[in-house]
């Protein structure tokens, strides 16, 4: 991997910017993109508390929505499928 002092199309946002990143493969990845990549390959380290079934589930099974609300996948598929059938 290089600094690109080119401008670049980051491959994740679309974002046109002077400072990427660029990967063997010709990829581009920009300053945003890369810091919220940190933040979510951090979180797949962590463990959350679902809120709706209270099992400990690891970051990689689980989304975050605001308020500090957690629901792994189980509950996410018991959800659609619960409001599937209405």
């Amino acid at each position: 991997m290089s600094e690109s002092t080119a401008t670049g199309t980051c491959g994740f946002c679309g974002k046109v910017s002077d400072r990427v990143v660029e990967g063997p493969s010709g990829a581009y990845a920009c300053w945003d993109c890369l810091l919220r990549a940190r933040d979510v390959l951090a979180n797949l380290q962590k463990t959350f508390t679902c809120s709706f079934c209270l099992e400990n589930v690891s970051g990689n099974s689980v989304v975050e929505g605001p308020n500090g609300i957690h629901m792994c996948a189980s509950c996410v598929e018991s959800g659609i499928k619960l409001l599937s059938r209405s």
